[in-house]
């Protein structure tokens, strides 16, 4: 044998659903909150966590499961969502509260989802699960921007 066996195709949905569920948090009551608190966490930790976190919102974008509706177990979509709201963070001196602040506004325009927001959910394919989510972390992301401005 010169090859090493092939993953079953078993093997290949719980990759992608662990992918897909954030290693599980999904898969928990409130997993869209835990996966944006978790991201929030592991930026604090690290700046530099955020471009893999981003790069894993894209590849949750190309293997979300073509339904009608957001599954609630699927949270990269949160993650990138997250990430954006973060991003200004990114490249400004803050602390823990500031984090604090974008993982507020984004859950708030998450969950609320005010007008464009709503609208976004009604395409009935992965861009509409993800588009609300990275809309919301835009508004939470210029809301955040502004906070940290008008704090110091």
């Amino acid at each position: 044998m010169c090859c090493a066996p092939r993953a079953s195709l078993r093997d290949t949905r719980l990759f992608k659903k662990a992918l897909l569920s954030f290693f599980g948090l999904g898969l928990a009551r409130g997993g869209g909150t835990l996966t944006s608190a978790a991201v929030c966490l592991l930026f604090h930790l690290s700046q530099w966590t955020l471009l893999p976190l981003a790069v894993l919102g894209v590849v949750g974008l190309l293997l979300c499961p073509k339904e009608p509706h957001d599954p609630r177990w699927v949270t990269t979509d949160e993650v990138a969502g997250q990430c954006v709201a973060l991003l200004p963070l990114a490249w400004l001196k803050t602390d823990f509260w500031s984090i604090v602040v974008a993982f507020v506004l984004f859950r708030f325009f998450d969950v609320v989802k005010p007008p464009p927001i709503k609208a976004l959910q009604r395409f009935a394919n992965p861009w509409g699960v993800y588009a609300d989510d990275v809309v919301a972390g835009g508004f939470a992301a210029a809301l955040t921007y502004a906070f940290i401005l008008l704090s110091r």
